[in-house]
């Protein structure tokens, strides 16, 4: 194998993915192909694999298996996808085809990808399209997939409260509570038991965390090769100055800024410790008016 395809212990390449990858990887010496990396604070994992080439043929032992995906990185940047994926055509005898996936691709309402059932083509589109992205790219991608994942986190903490799942019955709540407004004595050891519990006290707190977290701003910041990326905001514009990239908040509002790159140390002091407690966390972990962690290198921190 090539030493710019590096994959998994005990996975190899589709032998139909292997005659694009293979084309590439002599063409294009510098770029390495993967089948699981973490970039810029976004994880493009593979976990997906198979006994049998998606051509068929014989299996692979036990301990071996394909995969049908590689990402590609140019300088330790991702630079796009290849796949394979079952496609049946009624005057072909291929039942597979390759897709390639690039921010660089523009295919209208098909979006970033491309479809081909001939490599050489697969060949020619990776080599025009596969392009690093920049690091505004970078970190705009980081922080929509750190605020898409934050939105999960909040619904999955708020979640047990909101649908009543360790209260007693609707039936038993109403009338407790009707008795209670009329100064009318009734049996509190159903509700008592279940409100008293550890699990109901560990859900509200959990959702007590989720309703002050929602509403709190916060900053993205991701670490990438020993430094730290952050966008400086700035809310007016110089008349005549070049536009400044456009992000989103997480309220959806557009925000304007350059992306600024810098040490830990040059880091605000605040920004710090909140980054030294997120480091400690695990990932998708949301910690009271500190921020919340995405993976190992893309944070959101309450300002």
């Amino acid at each position: 194998m090539l030493a710019n395809i590096q994959l998994n212990p005990g996975i190899q390449l589709d032998p139909e993915l292997a005659k694009v990858v293979e084309k590439l990887a002599l063409k294009h010496p510098t770029w390495v192909f993967k089948s699981n990396a973490v970039i810029g604070g976004r994880s493009y994992n593979n976990d997906e694999s198979f006994h049998r080439s998606i051509a068929g043929g014989a299996a692979l032992p036990e301990d071996t298996r394909y995969t049908r995906m590689i990402n590609v990185l140019q300088d330790g940047v991702h630079a796009g996808v290849i796949y394979l994926t079952q496609h049946y055509a009624r005057r072909s005898d291929q039942n597979w085809q390759y897709v390639l996936r690039s921010q660089r691709i523009d295919n209208g309402r098909k979006g970033n990808s491309q479809a081909t059932r001939d490599p050489d083509v697969a060949v020619r589109t990776a080599s025009r399209h596969f392009i690093a992205q920049s690091l505004p790219e970078m970190l705009y991608e980081a922080m929509a997939g750190a605020r898409s994942s934050l939105h999960e986190t909040l619904r999955d903490l708020s979640r047990p409260i909101e649908r009543a799942q360790y209260a007693p019955s609707a039936a038993t709540m109403q009338v407790a509570i009707y008795n209670l407004l009329k100064g009318i004595p009734f049996h509190e050891d159903e509700i008592r038991t279940a409100f008293l519990s550890e699990k109901f006290e560990t859900a509200l707190a959990n959702f007590e965390l989720s309703r002050h977290m929602a509403v709190q701003p916060m900053r993205g910041v991701m670490a990438f090769r020993g430094q730290y990326v952050y966008l400086h905001r700035t809310y007016s514009e110089t008349v005549g100055a070049p536009r400044p990239p456009q992000y989103y908040d997480e309220k959806n509002e557009v925000v304007r800024g350059e992306v600024r790159t810098c040490s830990f140390e040059e880091l605000p002091r605040p920004w710090q410790d909140k980054l030294a407690v997120l480091q400690l966390m695990t990932d998708t972990e949301l910690v009271l008016d500190v921020g919340y962690r995405l993976n190992e290198s893309t944070f959101l921190i309450v300002e």
